[in-house]
């Protein structure tokens, strides 16, 4: 529980640092490149803000499960990050309104270019990934999710009810959404980690193959413990929350139309 809350933490913050790359990119960047950054800002606002609150609160949830009994109460402040976490999928338009605008509004945006490019850079990340030793089924778990969100997307609106269902799928989309990018990204940071981590590495002779000289070095040595970890979070992020993403499409793709079709 403790490094699942780890992950999504850090996923998480991968997609806000990216989302706040581009705003200052808008800023100090002119014409086009200005544009372009303006419009990666406006798709991914509704998807940090929703799913980081979302999945805020249920990392609140989980690290309140880890304290047993005593996080319930008010003797630790598990219990109070919980209730103080959950405001923020409410106000500032509701998580729900954040979806609607996303598939409404923002993935056509600009003819959906925008999107389109996102989903680009995510492809280019899952091929260098399935060509990896290392990575490879992180990779495949990234090129999955991917392909789910390119089905949804690019088929359901093609339907004569598609609008509908993809209003009805709203949340669910955006999450896959959310899932999706932060996946690409901490795997992204990943690769710059090992890269980092074998420099270091060979600048302290140390063979990543001498299992007990590298664990003792995990044991003193900061930065080396903070790359090696920035790996493993990536590779349990893609097996633990990209495979919700496929799950999540299983509706819209279906079709299904209950929530409409139910008389109250």
């Amino acid at each position: 529980l403790l490094f699942t809350s780890q992950a999504y933490v850090e996923a998480m913050r991968a997609l806000l640092l990216e989302t706040g790359k581009f705003i200052d990119l808008a800023h100090i960047t002119e014409g086009e490149e200005a544009e372009r950054c303006q419009a990666y800002v406006e798709l991914l606002t509704p998807v940090c803000k929703a799913w980081g609150s979302d999945w805020g609160f249920r990392v609140t949830e989980w690290c309140l499960q880890v304290y047993g009994g005593y996080g319930y109460i008010q003797d630790y402040p598990a219990e109070q990050y919980l209730r103080d976490a959950k405001i923020a999928s409410i106000y500032e338009g509701t998580n729900g309104i954040q979806a609607l605008d996303l598939v409404g509004r923002k993935l056509m945006a600009h003819g959906g270019r925008t999107f389109k490019e996102l989903l680009g850079r995510v492809a280019s990340t899952a091929q260098r990934l399935q060509k990896d030793p290392d990575l490879s089924g992180p990779g495949l778990q990234l090129g999955t999710a991917l392909k789910a969100i390119q089905e949804v997307a690019g088929g359901v609106l093609q339907r004569p009810n598609g609008h509908l269902v993809m209003m009805l799928n709203a949340v669910p989309f955006l999450d896959m959404l959310g899932h999706t990018l932060a996946g690409s990204f901490l795997l992204e940071q990943a690769l710059l980690a090992r890269t980092k981590l074998q420099v270091l590495l060979e600048e302290k002779s140390i063979d990543p193959e001498d299992s007990e000289a590298y664990e003792s070095l995990l044991g003193s040595d900061q930065e080396v413990t903070f790359l090696h970890n920035k790996i493993q979070v990536a590779i349990h992020f893609a097996f633990v929350g990209l495979p919700l993403v496929k799950a999540l499409a299983v509706a819209a793709e279906s079709g299904e139309t209950s929530a409409v079709e139910a008389v109250f």
